[in-house]
Formats: structure tokens, C-alpha cells, sequence
């Protein structure tokens, strides 16, 4: 996940569907890739949102190894917390949508990114 992650904060449109294509075409559905993408987005959220602590305190905080840390911050530098705020909300949305049948799988995680990428600029 934090390859698509960085191809959309690179705003490379391009590589970031092809790879979600050869995810898909690779058997994992779009509910597989939303999971991750959501909780990818949701720690940029979080790691914008305090700044004023380390890597690793963050690292502690969320459950994660510092690495992570380090890799979602970069992605986050390119949305404002306000941005990544609304991508959050939207990958929630599009998860609750999945699960009542409102919206097939692969059609929502190819929405998603595009919107991603939307609102990247």
C-alpha cells in the first residue's frame, strides 16, 4: 500500500491505476486495497496533525515501527490536514458504501484514488 501511497503523493496518475489494475486483475478485490488505504491515510492524518511529536513517539503511539512513520510523513507533507481529513472521510465512506451494497469493489477503490488525486491538485 505505501507504493500506491507514494505514487499518488508523487502524483504520478498513471502508475497509481495501473497498480491498482494489477492488484485487482492479482485477485485482491477492492475492499482488500481500501482497508490499507484507509489506515495508510488515517496515520498521515495523524502524523499531521502532531508534529510536535518524534517519529518514534508517533512510531509508539500508532503501533507501528518508525520506518512507517517516516514513509507516511512524506506522503503527508503534499495534503494539508484539512485535505487528508477529507480522504479519510471519503475512504470511509466508500467502506461503509462496499459493505451496504451501494457500490461495487473495484469501482470504489478506482474512485477513491482518482479523488485522491483530485484533491492532491
Amino acid at each position: 500500500m505505501f507504493e500506491l501511497a507514494e505514487f499518488i503523493a508523487k502524483g504520478d496518475r498513471q502508475k497509481a491505476l495501473d497498480l491498482v489494475y494489477t492488484l485487482s486483475v492479482s485477485g485482491k478485490g477492492g475492499f482488500s486495497l481500501l482497508g490499507p488505504l484507509y489506515n495508510n491515510y488515517r496515520r498521515a492524518l495523524y502524523v499531521a496533525i502532531n508534529k510536535d511529536k518524534t517519529d518514534s513517539e508517533i512510531a509508539s503511539l500508532l503501533g507501528v515501527k518508525e520506518y512507517a512513520v517516516k514513509m507516511v510523513k512524506n506522503q503527508a507533507r503534499v495534503f494539508s490536514p484539512k485535505k487528508l481529513k477529507d480522504i479519510v472521510d471519503m475512504l470511509y465512506n466508500f467502506d461503509r458504501d462496499i459493505k451496504q451494497g451501494r457500490i461495487k469493489e473495484e469501482i470504489a477503490i478506482k474512485t477513491a484514488v482518482l479523488n485522491i488525486l483530485k484533491i492532491r491538485g
